[in-house]
């Protein structure tokens, strides 16, 4: 058994789920590969938008982090190359099963 440990706010979405609502990560079943994948997506967008990225994770009644997340992309497409955009909304997809691993997407990219 593993317990989850990190910023909540950087955590990817099925254990931002775990963690923060069903207050049970320990049992959360995910690929802590994809799960990685989705933490460094959100770090970059931060750096790349100098914005806070509370709430990409989450969806709530209040929050809906998936929307949240696609509005952002529109806002790197305006700002960076293509091959940046894609590679940001790849990092970001919301459900661990639609989102590559690193090995998958240094597949794409090279």
């Amino acid at each position: 058994m593993a317990t989850i440990r990190g910023t909540p706010q950087y955590l990817s979405p099925i254990l931002w789920k775990a963690h923060v609502i069903d207050g049970n990560s320990r049992f959360a079943e995910h690929n802590i590969y994809k799960s990685d994948v989705f933490s460094a997506g959100l770090v970059l967008i931060q750096f790349a938008l100098m914005k806070e990225v509370t709430g990409f994770n989450s969806k709530t009644l209040e929050v809906n982090g998936e929307k949240l997340t696609k509005e952002h992309l529109k806002i790197i497409e305006k700002m960076y190359s293509q091959n940046f955009a894609q590679l940001m909304g790849l990092l970001l997809r919301f459900e661990e099963s639609d989102r590559p691993s690193f090995c998958e997407i240094e597949a794409l990219f090279y």
